[in-house]
């Protein structure tokens, strides 16, 4: 996918420094999904544990609507990542970027971070140009609302809208149709 993260520290957890974590771009892996994340509900239960085995807790509890999505982006660029679904823990974001598999843990100030309800689902690329599902996520409700589908460059900076979807239309229908379109 184009949305790339320019940096990846590699140590394992336990090497991990919260200085290592406030280096620009930089977060840590703490695992990994069987499938890409498309609602916080997907994501809960290994992200409680991987809270839990990182901070090194007893136990802890919350439900999917205490996950927020944010705007994750470059913090040197500005060019946009993606959408992440994280919670804030003990000042670091654990969490999950939009189309991905990983687990990660995130500082701060490693990243820009804007709270939104706009969530980009990738949906594959062809020549350099990636196409994504643009969708509204009320969180209290835990709906996904199908907005529209795009085309855009790395970082989100150029954005062409392809097709707008209809009030009604499901989740399951609009990923049917922009998978359709590749």
């Amino acid at each position: 996918m184009l949305m790339k993260l320019k940096k990846l520290l590699t140590k394992s957890p336990k090497n991990f420094s919260d200085d290592d974590l406030r280096q620009p771009n930089t977060y840590l892996k703490l695992g990994s999904m069987e499938h890409p994340i498309l609602h916080p509900s997907d994501l809960l239960k290994e992200l409680l544990v991987s809270i839990i085995f990182h901070t090194q807790k007893k136990g802890m509890s919350c439900s999917s609507t205490d996950i927020k999505l944010y705007n994750l982006s470059d913090i040197v660029s500005g060019d946009f990542i993606g959408s992440f679904y994280a919670l804030l823990q003990e000042g670091i974001y654990y969490g999950n970027i939009v189309g991905k598999k990983d687990i990660i843990a995130c500082h701060p100030e490693a990243f820009c971070l804007e709270e939104t309800n706009e969530l980009f689902v990738p949906i594959g690329e062809k020549h350099d140009v990636c196409y994504a599902l643009i969708c509204n996520y009320a969180q209290q409700t835990e709906m996904l609302k199908p907005l529209h589908f795009v085309q855009t460059d790395d970082g989100r900076k150029n954005e062409n809208v392809l097709h707008h979807f209809e009030e009604g239309t499901t989740i399951v229908q609009a990923l049917k149709y922009c998978a359709d379109q590749l």
